[in-house]
């Protein structure tokens, strides 16, 4: 397979006998996102592409906690991201987590993904600090390097400086049958990220096109918006610009509307099969260019 793919370079081979190659070694704990868009376009290749041949080069000696490695050449192209909502409504237990949590009456923030400063999380905690009181924050995630704690301490001193032990939830990390359950008890998803080249924890809250995605105004956030995602941007950095665009959002019924139809679209259009068939162009054009 290696050898074929080196080919690959000179145009050695025809259509039928093309190989793609994804570089699967960084597939860590470290950097989760990317690892999940390897295995994802690797699985969508193998199933929509079955004439051209797939290799995915790994690691042996790296062992992953949150990603599996599909079987290749021919792995089962799993549920799309953008349609797993459709297997998990589940309104008994979106109850029994409000009703745990005692936000039976509130509107629910949520923020999903691992605590590190980038993620802007004393930000949110500002902003949740303007809003009236039934508003209450999900923080769905936790460390995932110890490097982070600090960000995590100054995460819990916030929340009691101004107040908010009452409305602020920290669940710690969230394994993949968890997570479904926890985004639909969620008004609103935010991401105030102060920096970021991509995210999979927004792509993720896009795929579920069950609440209403809030944004930092950062470049690749900027981008989101400019292909209309459906999202709602913000001031990055700006707590007040945070509330106006969450109470904005949450006492608009047809902005939201709006927004799931725009993702809805989106959702289509970038969807891991529609991505495997746009990678599986890209590689012939270079083939025969």
């Amino acid at each position: 397979m290696l050898k074929r793919a080196a080919y690959l370079v000179t145009g050695a081979f025809t259509v039928n006998e093309l190989s793609i190659v994804l570089d699967g070694r960084v597939l860590s704990d470290h950097f989760p996102g990317i690892g999940r868009y390897v295995v994802n376009l690797t699985r969508a290749l193998a199933t929509a592409t079955p004439e051209i041949d797939i290799c995915l080069l790994h690691d042996p000696s790296s062992h992953t906690h949150r990603l599996t490695l599909p079987n290749l050449p021919r792995a089962a192209c799993p549920i799309s991201p953008f349609t797993i909502r459709q297997q998990w409504i589940v309104p008994a237990l979106l109850r029994r987590l409000r009703t745990e949590w005692g936000w039976s009456d509130k509107r629910i923030i949520g923020q999903f993904g691992f605590i590190t400063p980038a993620k802007g999380h004393p930000l949110v905690l500002e902003a949740l600090a303007q809003l009236p009181d039934d508003y209450g924050l999900l923080i769905a995630g936790g460390l995932r390097r110890e490097a982070d704690r600090p960000a995590l301490d100054v995460v819990r001193q916030r929340i009691v400086r101004l107040n908010l032990e009452n409305r602020v939830r920290i669940t710690g990390y969230l394994n993949a049958v968890d997570m479904p359950a926890h985004i639909h008890a969620c008004d609103v998803l935010i991401y105030p990220y102060t920096h970021v080249d991509s995210s999979y924890s927004v792509m993720t809250g896009l795929a579920y096109q069950t609440a209403p995605v809030i944004i930092s105004d950062v470049y690749a956030h900027r981008e989101l918006a400019e292909r209309r995602a459906g999202v709602e941007l913000f001031r990055s950095g700006d707590p007040a610009d945070l509330r106006r665009a969450v109470q904005s959002v949450l006492n608009d019924e047809q902005r939201r509307t709006a927004m799931r139809r725009d993702t809805l679209r989106f959702a289509q259009e970038y969807s891991w099969q529609a991505i495997a068939r746009k990678t599986r162009e890209v590689y012939l054009r270079a083939l025969h260019d």
